[in-house]
């Protein structure tokens, strides 16, 4: 068993204690075929350790599951586990309580389920099973035990435009099984590699993922396909047709069969009788079927709309059906097997097709059908899901349905177990929590803007409508403008998930943080250090998306819509947000989620400290006045978001992987921004257009503490920080106001100035709590505000805009978690002289530290890779 997992099971359990009389969650669902369901578990400090965790239903009944601890508290006790459950014999809906145990038998040794040749990969389950062949890209061939084959695995098939289908070369090959005593429980494979397109640019890869469950014969599986070119984004634009996008004209996996029959597609959301066919049967998906199924959203290069109409064609032998929607569970029956298929959210990522014969059976990830020429621009990733569901006829187990229970967390467990920083259940009732319920639910609700906008299609289904950005425009035509997780909706949609008990609130999060892994993060390492990896901004502000996509800046929009536009660039410091993904990642175990986190620290490091070339030192000198990055001069940071978001993501690297190294970097940019004797005057927080933002590096500097008192560690570090906090709460007290209180200050007096103030709030609150005695000035300052921006967003039509709630949701609970919480004893106050003087003699010595540090870095490579990179075009004249 690798390291870091346990299982546990009924038989094995000796001397269990009495589970917690909270149940930690809940798991729903109208069947149970007796499928696996994973799902992240929160544990509170110091209750389980490694080994000691089994799950109880509502009976008292040992539930068989593997557990994978994901996250340790201080102690070494489990703050977050992977969880793997069998939910044979499990009565829906049912509530888990954790308990802790003394003792475990081991596991019996049973016969391998994975057996590896040079060419083939073999796992076997309770009644098949399943070869892939590892050197080219295929889907697996499915045997009955007695060896016969049920499906016959075919080439994955990526199909360039006007060319042969491309061949799958797989370079790396992955598997792992997970077991119980009574035997496997699941087992995972993953093969990627590159498509061979003949093309001179760098070939598209891709990664398969299966995941069989063994005992009940499903498979769940994704193809992802990645262009990892860095797009040439000319003149700092970024719309679709760049060169080096990816083009072609399908994507398909495909099985042969024997004498297939009983041929039916069946509507998993009940919204169409089932359909039978004796030949063949194809559903085919061309667009979402709602209202809005030809909005501007979905323009290709040319600004042409490639849709003919409207949801989708079903096809059986010599008859054609139409629909708006359809989610197909395509079956049929082989000699005495029954097989069910489907592609997970079929409609809502279309173009999307199934296609089911005598012969074989074919999934049209990206379907030939489709009248427009596919474009996966430089960067881009796109994963599908889909399963295939395999039963005995003489059990009588075929099922009717695809979709896997639903698991829950208790938001009284969550808010118990304190494994996320400022999160309470005590906000259901809050005056605040009122208004943001309105942007969630009924007709101002994310839902139901993605119907206004089609927020739907492959590239676009979970992305949020900026709606906000439409404010004042003129004319018939959709204004279309995209949000890429600003203020981090990710983690808002999840915690609102928690306090609403909302499956519907977890699925959004999850389909928009889905989006974000592989549309709005730049994919490449051929580009500048600080765009690879990194996140695009939203739309242009005031501008519709057309062919930038989610790209930011398009080479269509206007250069003069607001001051200082910029009106061109890429992925920048200011908008990195990293919490919603690692969150998703400790609930749902996606493994592309926790990497992309881990990508936006190196990123967003890269963006502030560079990686140590000569080429990197000229730009900083000759960018040394610019306010929003490092200062060579001075060495010290912007006290602005970009340099509280790059604390925070250090900080959720540090969540995922317990490297001390990301706190050490955090105390240091504490210190290299702030000081606890600050002239704050000196700061012209008077100038709020350009200031506000600091409340954002304070939020951090408060999450920082929340992480070293959680580690016991009130060190210098600590104190610095905190005094810090303490200096700049002391001034707000007395010099703050909130930012509509003065409209002329601002170039757009909106409301969202409003719910940027609540930033104030939870400063101060974070501020009192933290502080080595009482601070009842803070509090009171603080619930004056409150009230005051509630009364603002109330009496406020624009409150439901996504911005407005993104940023609502994102400061909500610090004063509910404050208000309610023990005060804890924080060391006094330290004595810390005076801040850095910035002579001339000062910044002389800064620049010459930094000039050796890159001498004894010094690589003629890297500078050569940097000049690449920066500026290809005079690379390519010299290679001439």
């Amino acid at each position: 068993m690798a390291v870091g997992t346990a299982t546990f099971y009924g038989s094995g359990l000796m001397n269990h204690s009495m589970p917690s009389n909270v149940h930690c969650l809940l798991i729903n669902g109208n069947e149970n075929y007796g499928d696996v369901i994973e799902f992240g578990l929160p544990l509170p400090k110091g209750q389980f350790r490694q080994n000691q965790l089994a799950l109880l239903d509502d009976q008292g009944r040992v539930l068989n599951a593997h557990v994978c601890a994901t996250s340790f508290w201080p102690d070494k006790t489990l703050r977050w586990c992977r969880v793997s459950m069998a939910t044979a014999g499990l009565t829906l809906p049912a509530k888990v309580y954790p308990t802790a145990v003394a003792q475990l038998d081991g596991i019996e040794q049973k016969t391998p389920v994975i057996q590896r040749t040079e060419q083939t990969l073999d796992i076997t389950t309770d009644h098949y099973r399943y070869q892939f062949n590892t050197s080219e890209l295929s889907t697996f061939s499915v045997f009955e035990r007695s060896g016969e084959q049920l499906l016959g695995g075919r080439a994955i098939g990526l199909v360039p435009p006007e060319g042969q289908i491309a061949v799958g070369n797989v370079d790396y090959v992955s598997h792992r099984s997970e077991y119980l005593a009574s035997g496997a429980l699941l087992t995972k494979v993953t093969l990627a590699g590159t498509f061979d397109t003949k093309s001179e640019l760098e070939p598209p890869r891709f990664k398969l993922t299966v995941k069989f469950h063994h005992n009940s014969d499903r498979i769940d599986a994704s193809l992802q396909l990645h262009n990892p070119r860095a797009a040439q984004h000319i003149e700092g634009t970024w719309d679709l047709g760049d060169p080096n996008s990816l083009l072609f004209d399908s994507l398909h996996l495909s099985w042969f069969a024997d004498q297939l029959n009983q041929l039916r597609c069946a509507d998993e959301q009940d919204q169409t009788p089932p359909i039978t066919a004796d030949q063949s049967l194809t559903v085919y998906h061309e667009s979402s079927g709602g209202e809005a199924w030809n909005s501007p959203v979905h323009v290709n290069a040319q600004q042409q709309l490639p849709m003919r109409f409207q949801g989708y064609r079903l096809t059986t032998d010599n008859r054609t059906t139409t629909g708006t929607r359809i989610q197909p569970v395509i079956s049929a029956r082989c000699r005495g097997s029954a097989i069910q298929l489907g592609i997970q959210q079929f409609w809502q990522q279309f173009p999307s097709a199934i296609t089911i014969s005598q012969q074989h059976l074919e999934l049209g990830l990206f379907p030939a059908e489709f009248p427009d020429r596919y474009e996966l621009q430089g960067g881009e990733r796109k994963t599908f899901h889909f399963s295939l569901c395999l039963s005995s006829l003489d059990d009588g187990a075929e099922r009717q349905s695809l979709v896997l229970p639903i698991v829950q967390l208790n938001p009284t467990w969550l808010a118990r177990c304190h494994t996320l920083p400022w999160l309470t259940d005590a906000v259901t009732d809050s005056r605040l929590q009122a208004v943001i319920n309105q942007g969630l639910f009924g007709e101002h609700s994310l839902l139901a803007k993605r119907e206004k906008a089609d927020q739907y299609g492959w590239r676009h289904f979970g992305e949020l409508y900026a709606d906000h950005e439409a404010e004042g425009h003129d004319g018939d035509e959709l204004f279309i403008s995209h949000y890429n997780n600003q203020y981090d909706p990710i983690y808002g949609l999840l915690t609102q998930s928690f306090i609403h008990q909302s499956a519907e609130l977890k699925l959004q999060a999850d389909e928009l943080a889905s989006h974000v892994v592989d549309i709005d993060i730049y994919h490449t390492d051929q580009d500048k250090n600080e765009y690879n990896h990194g996140l695009f901004w939203h739309t242009d502000h005031y501008q519709q998306a057309k062919t930038c996509t989610h790209r930011t800046y398009s080479k269509l929009h206007r250069n003069d819509v607001y001051a200082d536009h910029v009106g061109g660039g890429g992925p920048g410091g200011q908008h990195c947000y990293t919490t919603g993904l690692t969150l998703h990642y400790l609930l749902a175990g996606d493994d592309d989620a926790k990497q992309a986190v881990l990508k936006l620290g190196e990123w967003i490091s890269n963006v502030y400290e560079g990686q140590g070339t000569f080429v990197e030192l000229l730009l900083a000198w000759k960018n040394r006045f610019r306010p929003d990055i490092k200062n060579l001069l001075t060495g010290l940071y912007p006290l602005d978001r970009g340099t509280g978001n790059y604390i925070i993501a250090l900080l959720d690297c540090y969540t995922l992987t317990e490297q001390s190294r990301y706190l050490s970097n955090v105390a240091a940019i504490i210190r290299d921004t702030v000081h606890p004797c600050d002239i704050i005057a000196e700061r012209n927080f008077d100038d709020v257009e350009e200031t506000w933002f600091y409340t954002v590096f304070l939020q951090a500097v408060g999450r920082y503490l929340w992480v070293k008192a959680e580690r016991l560690e009130l060190d210098d570090d600590f104190i610095y920080a905190r005094d810090a906090l303490l200096h700049y709460a002391d001034w707000m007290v007395t010099h703050e106001n909130l930012s509509l209180d003065h409209p002329e200050r601002l170039e757009f007096p909106t409301l969202t100035w409003t719910a940027q103030d609540l930033r104030k709030v939870a400063v101060l609150y974070m501020a009192h709590y933290f502080a080595p005695e009482p601070q009842p000035r803070y509090v009171e300052q603080a619930e004056q505000w409150y009230q005051q921006i509630c009364q603002g967003l109330e009496q406020d039509r624009t409150r439901t805009h996504t911005r407005v709630l993104a940023i609502l949701m994102q400061n909500n609970g610090a004063r509910e978690w404050v208000q309610q919480a023990s005060r804890q004893p924080f060391p006094p106050r330290g004595n810390h002289g005076k801040p850095r003087a910035q002579s001339k003699l000062a910044q002389i010595v800064t620049v010459s530290r930094q000039v050796l540090k890159t001498l004894m870095r010094f690589s003629l490579q890297r500078e050569i890779d940097q000049i690449n990179r920066r500026f290809p075009q005079l690379a390519e004249r010299w290679r001439r």
